[in-house]
């Protein structure tokens, strides 16, 4: 079996849970954290930790009147995904991938493990995150910082289709860093050293290792459902980067961004062997029957798909009654902005709680104070 470098980010559970599964393709069984590995140099651990703060900041300041709104409008805007229709071209370079890429050009980030530089630059990237997070809540002003970080990284609509080459701030951001400061360097040195494919799922990686000359091949395994123009490459056209997309959106989302169809593969969201059993899939299947009478207890899905289904389950039956309540499991993102939802979501079901119809599970992340 052909091994890889699988590098992921702890920037929150996004990026590892993707990663996971994919250990055994790992040439020693783990993941690479690209922000936290032994020897960062503390200029990249600096523009990691500069980019999460604002990022968790505002996201916690949303509730604050006025200011909390504009901030998150702002950050949302950054991130924002145009809309798909009418197909046309996104090639057009976000802020968020500018920004990115110029700190691995300009300042080396990523490159150079001796050198302590490049931990400085990680923390650099993901202090503002967090602080923008949390300060979501502070009336005005963390909505209008939130606002600024969303904007970076917001998806364009899909429709109609059309060219969304154009960079996003986000991106710009990244491509800044990344060449101004030489970001990642010394992570992409040393596994070059290695000569293996790199397999990673946060895309800052990537676009350092086609910056500082990856030598084998670079795959990025793509954590969402629909995706920003910062999760694809500064000049897609040109780019050797490889896609895992998780669904079809993201497949024809990428081909927007000016990402070649032939370096696309629609492969699904990886699962961890644990959930999906042999090759024949025998664990997913049993767990997919039970879900099935849970989520269609009147049999309406089931009647219309009868077909497909048993030919998909195979051997397995769905169940007449539910074997277990209805399970929720609800988790909030690294940087606690959703943590408000969970809180409705639990609300709202209080009485089927209450009767034992239903389960939640509130996974908080990183954060204790999501938990508390």
């Amino acid at each position: 079996m052909q091994k890889v470098c699988l590098v992921a980010v702890d920037l929150g559970y996004g990026h590892q849970r993707a990663a996971f599964p994919l250990r055994f393709l790992d040439r020693k069984g783990e993941m690479t954290l690209a922000n936290n590995y032994p020897g960062i140099p503390d200029k990249d651990r600096e523009i990691w930790n500069q980019g999460r703060k604002p990022y968790e900041f505002i996201s916690r300041a949303k509730h604050i009147p006025i200011v909390g709104d504009l901030l998150f409008m702002g950050m949302d805007s950054m991130q924002r995904i145009r809309d798909f229709y009418p197909k046309r071209n996104l090639f057009r370079q976000s802020l968020q991938l500018r920004t990115n890429i110029i700190m691995i050009k300009n300042k080396q980030w990523g490159k150079d493990l001796i050198d302590n530089k490049d931990r400085e630059i990680w923390n650099q990237g993901r202090k503002p995150y967090e602080f923008i997070s949390r300060a979501k809540h502070i009336p005005i002003v963390g909505d209008l910082l939130f606002m600024g970080m969303d904007s970076m990284q917001r998806i364009r609509d899909f429709y109609p289709k059309r060219n969304l080459f154009r960079q996003s701030l986000q991106l710009r951001t990244n491509i800044i860093m990344i060449k101004n400061k030489q970001w990642g360097k010394d992570l992409i040195d040393k596994l070059d050293r290695e000569n293996l494919p790199l397999l990673t799922t946060f895309f800052t990686v990537a676009y350092m290792a086609e910056e500082f000359n990856y030598k084998n091949d670079v795959y990025l395994v793509v954590c969402d459902a629909d995706v920003s123009r910062a999760w694809a490459a500064p000049n897609p056209t040109n780019s050797k980067i490889k896609y895992f997309a998780p669904t079809r959106r993201v497949y024809e989302r990428l081909q927007l961004y000016g990402v070649k169809s032939e370096n696309i593969y629609y492969t699904g969201f990886p699962l961890p062997k644990e959930n999906t059993g042999n090759d024949d899939l025998n664990v997913l299947r049993h767990d997919l029957a039970a879900r099935l009478r849970n989520l269609d207890p009147k049999n309406y899905y089931l009647s219309k798909y009868q077909k497909t289904i048993e030919e998909q389950l195979k051997d397995e039956r769905v169940p007449d009654q539910p074997t277990h309540p209805l399970t929720i499991t609800f988790a909030v993102g690294g940087a606690g902005a959703q943590r408000e939802m969970g809180a409705k979501l639990v609300k709202s079901l209080k009485r089927n709680l209450e009767k034992g119809e239903a389960r939640i599970n509130l996974v908080a992340g990183i954060h204790n104070t999501v938990k508390d």
